[in-house]
């Protein structure tokens, strides 16, 4: 029983035993809500990485709910619909909420428009799909001119304290300093892609740290042991800011799409107020640039990927070459974010004399966490040794880089 109260149990099962996590979970809304279900349904998806969610059946009426699993959890609050609701956004407000550590739960009411995600999906692999790529792209400007209304409206200044109690910080700082960089990554040995004339099958996650990276052709200045560093201490919580209302966590697996026009959102476990640029980190790098972590299997299949590593009087190099390109649409949804909500952004918190001087390594740091830190890039069970690489190149290259390849979107903010 006590591996049930966990839930992290029932979030493993989901992908390999859905029958027996259905039953446990039955058990546990029983034992721990005290709510007695008919059918219990989980949705197992690719976008669920650390979360679970389903529908259950009570009295003749279905409910949705979902729930995280964070070990390392820094929250105190899980749930802000109604902050959220009462700052515009459209919401999908929870019926009951259960707010206990290493249990934490929300109930919804069934909603039946499709999730961006899928939709996403769809166009982006050609399978047929209710709505075309030019209402999703469309129903993202929509929503990039909403928040930045929202962001405008609930905007302040907060205190370093303030700040520092962000539920958002979890998807970043806390990951990099609670213990999940450590877990995933520290001690362990990376397999290299089998390259002919090469017998380095490995390199130990402490040797890469140190290790010059040249990716497809173009050298990167910092080691991922420096962005690490950089890291800790340019993303440190206790900073005063200028601080928006925000969902923190609004990639695509968060949002419907009601009435083939507007983005409604849920699961706001890191909403609250935080830095308007910490905002939009995890829906621009999920929603465009994630689909080989949500599809590393698929990825792998077209995916080519070469890793080279080269010893030298100046350390280890490696150099990394990858066909690894998102989609047309992804593209899309990128372009319009950047022009309709970063770039105006900018602006906005120029004109207010908030925009932090280092706010493009702020920006590309935070970005680093995305694909290094979600999940864990060595689960060799899950995931193929060529998209492991991808993971990590993609880390190191936004860590170094962020959105400089794409500053001629961004010209008219700068």
């Amino acid at each position: 029983m006590a591996e049930v109260e966990r839930l992290q149990t029932i979030q493993q099962l989901q992908f390999e035993a859905r029958d027996k996590a259905e039953r446990l979970l039955r058990l546990w809304f029983a034992r721990q809500l005290d709510l007695l279900t008919g059918q219990v349904t989980l949705t197992p998806r690719p976008v669920s990485l650390n979360s679970f969610n389903g529908t259950y059946e009570q009295d003749g009426e279905r409910y949705f709910f979902k729930t995280h699993v964070e070990e390392q959890s820094a929250l105190s609050e899980y749930y802000h619909a109604e902050l959220l609701h009462e700052a515009g956004y459209n919401m999908v407000l929870p019926l009951r909420v259960v707010r206990q550590e290493g249990r934490q739960m929300v109930i919804y009411p069934l909603v039946r428009w499709p999730v961006m995600f899928d939709l996403m999906r769809a166009v982006e692999t050609g399978t047929p799909s209710p709505v075309p790529a030019q209402t999703l792209v469309a129903a993202e400007r929509r929503a990039c001119e909403r928040l930045l209304e929202i962001y405008r409206a609930t905007g302040r200044l907060s205190s370093a304290d303030e700040h520092a109690t962000a539920p958002v910080h979890q998807l970043f700082w806390h990951r990099l300093t609670g213990g999940r960089l450590s877990s995933f990554y520290r001690g362990q040995a990376i397999p290299l892609p089998r390259v002919a004339g090469s017998d380095q099958e490995e390199i130990r996650f402490e040797d890469l740290l140190r290790c010059r990276w040249v990716v497809n052709g173009e050298a990167l200045s910092r080691t991922l042991g420096e962005l690490l560093e950089e890291a800790q201490n340019r993303l440190h919580p206790r900073q005063a800011a200028l601080t928006v209302i925000g969902h923190g966590d609004a990639h695509f697996g968060n949002v419907f799409l009601e009435g083939e026009r507007d983005y409604l959102y849920f699961d706001p476990a890191f909403a609250g107020r935080h830095a308007a640029l910490l905002d939009v980190v995890k829906p621009l790098y999920h929603n465009v640039f994630a689909s080989w972590m949500y599809f590393p299997r698929e990825t792998a299949q077209t995916l080519t990927l070469s890793v080279a590593l080269h010893r030298g009087r100046d350390g280890e190099r490696l150099e990394v070459t990858h066909t690894y390109q998102p989609a047309p649409i992804r593209q899309a949804i990128l372009t319009t974010k950047l022009r309709t909500l970063l770039r105006p952004l900018l602006t906005w918190l120029r004109d207010e004399g908030a925009l932090p001087a280092d706010w493009e390594r702020w920006l590309a740091l935070a970005l680093l966490c995305c694909p290094l830190l979600t999940i864990n890039l060595l689960d060799h069970g899950r995931i193929p040794a060529t998209v492991c690489w991808l993971g990590l190149t993609q880390a190191v290259t936004l860590g170094n880089l962020g959105l400089l390849p794409w500053h001629e979107l961004l010209a008219d903010g700068e």
